[in-house]
């Protein structure tokens, strides 16, 4: 694969050189924040990130509550805008990017 392009877990590509998320035929460009944030989930092994992880990784400082918020939001736009199923909850001030569970799943 192309260096620099990870998968998401509902198969959406993110291409961190040309910052933009590709799915099928749709892409959208998207802010270095929003690569960074996504790099920061896919890094872990259940996408899960706390916000001192984020506040330090998008801010170098310890905890950055305002700008945060802003932050996922955009990121959750973004998602939307590729048609992605992702979704981003927040638990305990831990954020998971996630697949929604389905009735089906039940």
């Amino acid at each position: 694969g192309k260096v620099g392009v990870f998968k998401l877990p509902d198969g959406t590509l993110l291409d961190t050189q040309e910052k933009k998320l590709c799915n099928g035929e749709k892409q959208h460009n998207i802010k270095p924040q929003s690569v960074s944030l996504l790099k920061l989930f896919l890094s872990k092994d259940n996408y899960k990130i706390t916000i001192e992880e984020i506040s330090w990784e998008l801010w170098k400082k310890e905890r950055e509550k305002h700008n945060l918020y802003s932050a996922m939001q955009r990121l959750r736009a973004d998602l939307k805008a590729i048609n992605s199923d992702l979704v981003i909850d927040c638990f305990n001030g831990v954020y998971e990017l996630k697949l929604p569970i389905s009735s089906n799943d039940l």
